[in-house]
């Protein structure tokens, strides 16, 4: 079921996926255009998920004051009386939504604290009546499952151009992950909203609702790659194991798998504390 249908422009799909992640983790239905099905005509399916959202949030942003779309369904939303809206910069909002009250939700991280976010959660508690959700200024409840972060790695290469290469690290790792039924991972786009913050690894978990981090570095030169990652349990802010692959560029997917595949071994096995065992680390 849906209960909230996410408008935005896709400049912002980074954030409007940690927003519907964020939501999804307070117990509403979320759906936005990511989702559209494959042999169906998308204007079709977009008003049928219009007309059964209980809520819409409209992400406003430089990009969606312009967009058609975004103001289509805007309007659809203010007419129906189901219309939240927040924005991520200080664009000013095309009439007549200008007129309307939108929470300022400029440089937000996940802080489920924050005052931006308070308004919207607090406005679609209103909306979408029945849904029980977490208290809007506690962090998300952990999954059952055991669960993980990837941060952004840091680009050590000196090269700007490799920028590209640490964040595909990321984004590859967090799909090998996911390919692992017994692990909750947290997908990349919320990941890559502390890309270029000073954001403890700790703060960053409990804005994310996970109990591990996975931090790393990758260091390229030539056709050879260092990747250093170290694993910590949020919790207690323990490192509970780090690792360094050295490896050739001939199969950077193999290496990549082979990176996310010793996190979640290492998760699973030998490195938490709660069963008492000692951190596996590796020489050098």
């Amino acid at each position: 079921m849906t209960d909230i249908f996410i408008s935005y422009a896709r400049s912002t799909a980074p954030q409007a996926q940690a927003i519907a992640e964020a939501l999804r983790a307070l117990g509403y239905g979320v759906w936005r255009d990511d989702e559209l099905p494959a042999h169906r005509a998308y204007a079709e399916v977009i008003e049928e998920r219009l007309r059964a959202a209980k809520a819409v949030v409209v992400i406003w942003s430089a990009e969606a004051a312009k967009s058609q779309w975004v103001f289509s369904e805007a309007n659809r939303a203010r007419e129906d009386g189901k219309l939240v809206q927040l924005s991520l910069d200080s664009t000013r909002l095309p009439m007549p939504f200008d007129t309307i009250q939108c929470a300022d939700m400029s440089g937000w991280v996940g802080d489920p604290g924050s005052p931006g976010w308070r308004k919207v959660v607090a406005s679609l508690g209103d909306l979408v009546a029945g849904t029980t959700v977490a208290p809007s200024a506690a962090a998300p409840a952990l999954p059952a499952k055991p669960s993980i972060a990837i941060l952004p790695f840091a680009n050590l290469s000196g090269d700007p151009e490799q920028e590209y290469f640490a964040d595909g690290m990321v984004v590859e790792i967090v799909a090998a992950l996911a390919r692992i039924p017994s692990i909750f991972v947290i997908a990349s786009g919320s990941s890559f909203s502390f890309k270029g913050r000073s954001v403890s690894p700790q703060e960053a978990a409990r804005q994310l609702g996970v109990r591990y981090v996975l931090e790393g570095s990758v260091r390229k030169a030539a056709e050879r790659v260092r990747i250093t990652v170290q694993l910590i349990d949020a919790s207690d802010g323990a490192q509970i194991w780090t690792q360094r692959f050295d490896d050739t560029l001939e199969d950077v997917f193999a290496l990549q798998d082979k990176v996310a595949l010793a996190a979640a071994g290492k998760r699973a096995r030998g490195g938490d504390p709660a069963r008492g065992r000692p951190a596996d680390r590796e020489p050098g």
